[in-house]
């Protein structure tokens, strides 16, 4: 029986099948196809047909296909795979089945066609899942591990940017895991974000459990605070999703970031859901594995308590055993020895910027580097935090000592590559030589110790041998701090405030002062701020200290208010370390309201070494204070490295201009095209300038003539007591009527 014996008059149906069908001449041109085919591609029939056959084929599948192509009297049926070009340059995988077959002696090719996508989505997906699951059976580090899911995210997804950030352990912050190709500076900036409904997709999907999606960062309201960061490093759209542990604890976000505005597929939901899966097995895994490696440490260190559980090094308490045994050694030779004290310098400002994890791991390699390095000559040990100690023996004397110091100096100045991170670090040494007959061991710890403080107080990544006048210069300071902590104990007993006159160079009027500090001590009289403010910010003690002159300068300028003067602004000069803290801003905010302040008519002046500090805690304490309506100002402008866009970019108002440009203005040629420079740049960006250090009418005259806004210096008055500033403001009343 043949085929047209059994034809139906449902034969014509075939035409409106759901699948997409052509017929193609001998001539490689389109002469007919089905509705489905044209709209697989976006186009009507009508514009296909007649149109050569490889339109619908990417160019380089193409070129591969045409040698595949049956000869028009083969009626075989060929099979292969091919990209087809929708109307919108989309790209879609294909299974192609093609057959010739002749009708009324004319040969046509007849094509039928099956959507790839969801089988290649489906097995690239399990490509990466199965890559990543070999990873994570391998027990490679958590940090390689989700960079791989990250870039896996991309590659399946592009153009997404993958992010995935990890919770602290008390789930109030989210820290930087993973993110191949977002900005450097993007990163360091959302590092340790909070946790919260405000907090970007990241931070509102670790509060809410649940995925969120800001297709417009620009408008959404949980991208508020954020939003002009992402902008301006060309991010509109970012979706996260929370990554839970078994039990439903967040463990971190995985986030995809796009540059256009952007709502998510149900291809991009499977994607994300699966990532973020893998990377809470991931991290579980690695949960479980530090777990064991504590409890293996905890039954060590029952063991062999002498040891440091983080870096594997003696402890203090084995070290100095050891270096015990080693003296009675040196006593017996008549050799000497030395210890080296090595303090990292900037240690903190790695944890603030990268993390605790990221700062033991800095720990962990700084020790193996010393390790290996002192094994020959003697024993290395971690004391505490970011201080080690070697000791040497026998040592020749002081060359030799110093020769290893300066080998261990530039061992640690090598970069460490750490989470996808290159980070610097220095360290200050101090040495302290010895002999068997006369060494006590925690006398020349101390020592080294003192000299090591030496290094870094003269510039850090140096060493320092000790010598006997570093302890007759140390000892004042040990005094002179216990008198401060008395002092400060004692409701700030002994601080008194002064004030100095901030002038408006036109009108000669008071427009500011500016609150500094003084502490009249009990015997050594008045302490100048160069001794004790240091002391007070290595301390700590500058958060009291600060807090307590903020608020004494707003209860001043009420008083003012209430005798009848004008408000002015009233500048106090605040540390880098007070914006460390987490409350500062909120600190101010209270004592604002207490001695009813109008925000304004605060203007806290910050240094130039603002420019260098990028935590999180820094930055979000300024945009309060901003946010508030403080007044934000940089004194010394000119001695440090920030330039004024960067500043700008701070939201600084006002730029104080060094007293050192202003000394020699207007006979030093230098002097007068800096300070020009800095007034013309500063009123271009709209800062208000004050020129610091003014003591004669003719720099007076030249910073008019320049445009210079205010000047502050012994020509108007000195720092003086609150009642004769109250005098000074009431002549600038006169002055003005």
């Amino acid at each position: 029986m043949d085929k047209q014996s059994i034809m139906t008059h449902y034969g014509a149906l075939y035409f409106f099948m759901p699948a997409v069908q052509w017929v193609v001449n001998e001539h490689g041109v389109i002469a007919d196809m089905n509705d489905y085919a044209g709209a697989s591609l976006g186009y009507d029939r009508i514009e296909l047909i007649g149109a050569p056959f490889q339109t619908i084929f990417h160019p380089d599948d193409w070129a591969s296909l045409v040698h595949l192509l049956p000869q028009p009297t083969d009626e075989a049926v060929r099979t292969f795979t091919a990209r087809t070009v929708h109307k919108t340059g989309k790209l879609c995988p294909v299974r192609v089945h093609m057959r010739w077959k002749a009708l009324n002696g004319t040969p046509f090719l007849l094509v039928s066609c099956s959507d790839m996508t969801a089988e290649t989505h489906a097995e690239r997906l399990l490509a990466e899942q199965t890559h990543i699951l070999k990873q994570i059976a391998k027990h490679e580090p958590l940090d390689a591990i989700l960079t791989s899911i990250a870039k896996a995210a991309e590659a399946l997804r592009p153009p997404a940017i993958c992010s995935i950030l990890l919770a602290d352990d008390n789930g109030r912050r989210l820290y930087h895991g993973a993110a191949p190709s977002l900005p450097s500076a993007y990163i360091q900036a959302m590092n340790g974000i909070e946790i919260g409904p405000q907090s970007g997709s990241c931070g509102a999907a670790a509060y809410q459990k649940e995925i969120v999606i800001a297709s417009n960062v620009a408008n959404d309201p949980r991208w508020t605070s954020y939003a002009q960061l992402a902008l301006a490093h060309g991010l509109r759209a970012c979706w996260s999703m929370p990554i839970l542990s078994s039990s439903g604890h967040v463990l971190g976000t995985l986030a995809f970031y796009y540059p256009t505005e952007r709502e998510p597929e149900p291809e991009d939901m499977e994607i994300m859901s699966a990532l973020s899966s893998l990377a809470s097995l991931a991290m579980e895994h690695e949960g479980t594995r530090k777990a064991l490696e504590e409890n293996r440490r905890l039954y060590d260190s029952l063991l062999h308590y002498h040891y440091d559980e983080l870096t594997g090094l003696p402890n203090r308490r084995r070290f100095l055993q050891l270096a015990e045994a080693m003296l009675l050694k040196l006593n017996e030779t008549k050799q000497h020895g030395a210890i080296l004290y090595i303090d990292l310098d900037g240690f903190q400002y790695i944890n603030d910027s990268f993390g605790h994890h990221i700062g033991d791991k800095l720990l962990q390699q700084t020790a193996a580097r010393l390790r290996e390095r002192v094994r020959p000559h003697g024993i290395a040990a971690h004391m505490s935090g970011d201080e080690f100690i070697v000791l040497l023996a026998p040592v020749a004397g002081h060359q030799e000592a110093s020769a290893i110091a300066e080998d261990l100096l530039a061992l640690i100045a090598q970069p460490f590559s750490l989470a996808e991170q290159t980070i610097f670090i220095t360290a200050s040494i101090g040495i302290a030589l010895f002999d068997g007959e006369q060494a006590n061991v925690d006398t020349a710890i101390r020592q080294a110790d003192m000299a090591a403080m030496e290094a870094k107080r003269k510039g850090k990544n140096s060493y320092c041998l000790y010598e006997e006048a570093l302890r007759h210069q140390r000892l004042p300071n040990v005094f002179l701090l216990a008198d401060l902590h008395q002092a400060v104990k004692q409701n700030m007993d002994g601080f008194v405030l002064l004030y100095q006159p901030i002038v408006d160079v036109r009108t000669k009027t008071v427009s500011a002062m500016e609150t500094l500090i003084r502490w009249h001590h009990p015997t050594e009289g008045v302490v100048p701020p160069g001794d004790f403010i240091p002391l007070a910010e290595e301390t700590g003690l500058i958060i009291p200290i600060g807090e307590w002159t903020i608020q004494q300068a707003c209860r001043q300028h009420e008083r003012w208010r209430q005798q009848g003067f004008a408000p002015i602004r009233m500048a106090v000069n605040i540390s880098v370390k007070e914006l460390h803290h987490p409350q500062f801003a909120a600190r101010v905010e209270a004592i604002l309201a207490e001695t009813n302040m109008k925000p304004s008519w605060l203007e806290l002046e910050i240094t130039e070494t603002i420019a260098i500090y990028q935590e999180t805690t820094v930055l979000t304490n300024l945009r309060r204070l901003k946010e508030m309506g403080v007044r934000l100002s940089i004194d010394d402008f000119g001695t440090g490295y920030s330039s004024l866009a960067y500043l700008k970019q701070l939201n600084i108002d006002t730029v104080k201009i060094d007293r050192t440009f202003i000394a020699d203005c207007p006979h030093s040629h230098y002097g007068s095209i800096i300070t020009s420079t800095i007034i013309s740049l500063a009123r271009h960006l709209g800062m208000n300038v004050v020129a610091e250090g003014v003591e004669r009418e003719e720099q007076l005259e030249y910073l008019r003539q320049k445009g210079c806004h205010e000047a502050q210096g012994y020509l108007f008055r000195p720092p003086m007591p609150a009642d004769e500033a109250a005098g000074v403001l009431a002549r600038s009343i006169e002055r003005r009527t």
